[in-house]
């Protein structure tokens, strides 16, 4: 689950209870939409690094990745554009839509290895691309 201020949202976990909460992100920007990786050990997110005209939710997107039991993000893309929705593939790869400005594409599908690594299209047309849930 994602909360805090509603000017700097951050990635927490609970039990099965709910009873048991703790943060796993303390960044100053925005952290959003964690999926977990198959084996349980990390959670890809989406942190904002750049908001457009004081909006919170438009602006440049990156994925970061963040063991399961918190610390420190690390980022997996960085660029000017806008990277949504990552999903793991396995444990080493994330699928992920992805607009980029300047494009007349709209959100394409793109993969991309947790080091940053192997980043490129997989699904690029004229038409916003969807995926299901690995």
């Amino acid at each position: 689950m994602f909360g805090g201020k509603r000017t700097n949202p951050q990635i927490w976990v609970t039990d099965a209870t709910g009873r048991e909460i703790r943060q796993i992100t303390n960044d100053a920007g925005t952290n959003v939409d964690p999926s977990w990786s198959p084996d349980g050990s990390r959670i890809a997110l989406l942190t904002q690094t750049s908001p457009a005209s004081g909006d919170r939710f438009v602006g440049i997107w990156n994925i970061r990745v963040v063991d399961s039991g918190g610390g420190p993000t690390e980022l997996v893309t960085n660029d000017d554009h806008v990277n949504s929705m990552p999903k793991w593939i396995d444990d080493k790869s994330i699928i992920f839509h992805r607009f980029e400005y300047g494009l007349d594409t709209g959100f394409d599908i793109w993969t991309v290895n947790v080091d940053g690594s192997k980043f490129e299209p997989f699904l690029v047309t004229g038409a916003d691309e969807e995926y299901a849930d690995p």
